[in-house]
């Protein structure tokens, strides 16, 4: 359900409205919406300012106009995970998915808006200034291809963290290009490389080691994994 305090204290307005005329009929709608309560519940958890929106039907019905290339499902799988959106302003909206269309060099940003919305919260020429960060850190990568696969690499530092990543898996992978790794698999880098890849390397040393050979003992593949991601 949702913390009511929790709402109060992020949308304080909440307490003048009322439950049985105003907030009842919001919920119902983004139900309507959604497709179940729970959905709906989920969305008011996550941005509960919603409920101080009036005419949310009709503005999932610009924000549809907005997305054309979103079917109904898509567009409640969007709206669920940021119900935020219905916010925005449509013609804001639309913009960005023409910039996102045009920065990836695609008619329709469709695709890469489903698997990750949170595109649509960037302004653009922050996203323009993530791509092309990205693609001084990665030479030779088809950057803008990559991203479009794994939309959610925008969201991270690509100052910061990706470029951490990238030495970590260098050091953990010192025979590979690390630049075409991630070229073929992005999700890597969502990824805790000490907590997650570096253990998960080790096992992989341990199950396929030669049991001949003392030197790929499991203790010892582990402690070889650690030292080449140290």
């Amino acid at each position: 359900g949702v913390n009511i305090s929790h709402a109060v204290l992020r949308a304080p307005a909440l307490l003048q409205l009322s439950a049985e005329t105003t907030l009842a009929p919001r919920l119902d709608s983004l139900e309507n919406r959604l497709g179940t309560r729970e959905a709906a519940i989920r969305a008011i958890s996550r941005s509960p300012t919603l409920l101080n929106l009036r005419d949310l039907d009709g503005r999932y019905e610009r924000l549809h106009a907005a997305l054309p290339g979103l079917s109904a499902s898509d567009l409640a799988k969007v709206v669920s995970q940021r119900p935020e959106l219905l916010a925005f302003n449509d013609s804001s909206i639309q913009a960005k998915a023409s910039a996102l269309a045009e920065l990836f060099g695609v008619a329709d940003a469709s695709r890469i808006i489903k698997r990750d919305s949170r595109v649509l919260t960037f302004h653009p020429l922050s996203l323009a200034g993530k791509v092309a960060a990205l693609e001084e850190t990665l030479p030779g990568v088809d950057v803008r291809k990559m991203l479009a696969r794994a939309p959610s690499l925008l969201s991270a530092d690509v100052d910061g963290v990706i470029p951490r990543k990238l030495v970590q898996l260098a050091q953990l992978l010192p025979s590979v290009d690390v630049g075409q790794l991630v070229a073929q698999a992005p999700q890597l880098l969502e990824y805790d490389v000490q907590k997650s890849l570096v253990p998960r390397f080790a096992q992989m040393r341990e199950l396929f080691s030669d049991p001949s050979n003392t030197s790929a003992t499991p203790g010892a593949a582990a402690a070889a994994a650690a030292a080449a991601a140290a």
